[in-house]
């Protein structure tokens, strides 16, 4: 929960302000439509009417940097770029080996003692974007754990509130996200069948989770997974969230997915394909595996993933399966 005395805002893109101001993680949200320059204008007009002691900008775009110039704020910091001292009164070395996680927390080091003790005292971040030989990531850190900052008692109020239970009544269920914004950091729909069919014969419950531009392709793997049920584009980000946090598992691709599972304390297992684990966007959460074609020269192509594969073949998901032994449940 925020502070009262010290109030968060959050610009976000459309659609994802509601589910953090509702989780009790900030207080106030702007909603930006990126490549509509008319939402960026409202949201600098809104802006005026608040004092702003601290601006952290985890974006190091120049369009970004244009946007804080037209922002009052006692401090603004960023990290480093060799232009950027124009825009930011303070800015941190951008660290390539460590976790985005710890990266992002750096931007606050100075604003919160305990905080700054804890990042002291990791002295090898770059430790928690390796694997072990089972695939399993090491954890978050118990006081960076995204879910310890979520109020249990505010999450059930909210699964009430929303009468998940009625309208969404699955528990302990594995969790199939197979879409992607990225085409080439989907996992194959044919093994994510395959799987869900091994799921499904030791006894768990299967959904397909996703966006509404996603329903028809968790339609086809649904139906030919005996008992699954398809859920994509029937919930918004935050009935989304309250649905996870019943769940067991989830597998899915190097997207928000994993992102949200680790939020809400579930077990993730994640396809990496174009993109590798060094770049430092790991699933930052309690209980993480990551499983990738590690002996591809072609890998990365890209820091998202590109289109299309640049070289036709896509080995880096077409060569990659996930049994159900590689899930640990």
């Amino acid at each position: 929960m925020t502070d009262p005395n010290r109030p968060v805002g959050l610009i976000c893109r459309k659609g994802l302000g509601q589910a953090f101001l509702e989780l009790g993680l900030i207080d106030y949200f702007w909603e930006v439509d990126k490549g509509n320059r008319n939402s960026y204008q409202i949201v600098i007009e809104a802006l005026k009417k608040y004092e702003i002691n601290y601006w952290l900008s985890p974006h190091t775009s120049f369009r970004t940097a244009l946007f804080t110039w037209q922002i009052k704020a006692q401090k603004k910091i960023s990290f480093k770029k060799f232009w950027n001292f124009i825009f930011f009164h303070h800015s941190l070395r951008f660290q390539k080996e460590w976790p985005e996680a710890i990266r992002l927390l750096h931007l606050l080091k100075n604003q919160n003692h305990q905080l700054s003790q804890h990042l002291d005292s990791l002295s090898h971040p770059e430790e928690y974007i390796q694997k072990n030989k089972q695939s399993q990531l090491k954890p978050a850190p118990k006081w960076a754990d995204p879910n310890q900052f979520l109020d249990q008692s505010l999450i059930q109020k909210k699964l009430e509130e929303y009468k998940i239970a009625d309208r969404f009544p699955f528990q302990n269920a594995v969790v199939l996200f197979p879409g992607s914004v990225w085409a080439t950091k989907m996992w194959k729909k044919e093994k994510f069948v395959q799987l869900g069919i091994e799921i499904v014969e030791k006894r768990h419950q299967v959904l397909i989770m996703g966006g509404a531009s996603e329903a028809e392709l968790g339609q086809s793997i649904a139906h030919q997974i005996p008992g699954a049920f398809n859920l994509c584009g029937k919930s918004n980000v935050l009935e989304s969230l309250l649905i996870l946090s019943k769940q067991k598992l989830v597998i899915g691709n190097d997207s928000s997915s994993s992102h949200m599972a680790s939020l809400m304390g579930i077990s993730v297992v994640s396809a990496f394909g174009p993109t590798v684990l060094r770049f430092g966007y790991r699933p930052w959460g309690r209980s993480t595996k990551i499983f990738e074609v590690s002996d591809l020269d072609c890998r990365p192509c890209g820091a998202h993933g590109p289109r299309v594969c640049p070289r036709i073949h896509h080995n880096c998901m077409n060569q990659l399966d996930i049994t159900y032994q590689d899930l640990g449940i």
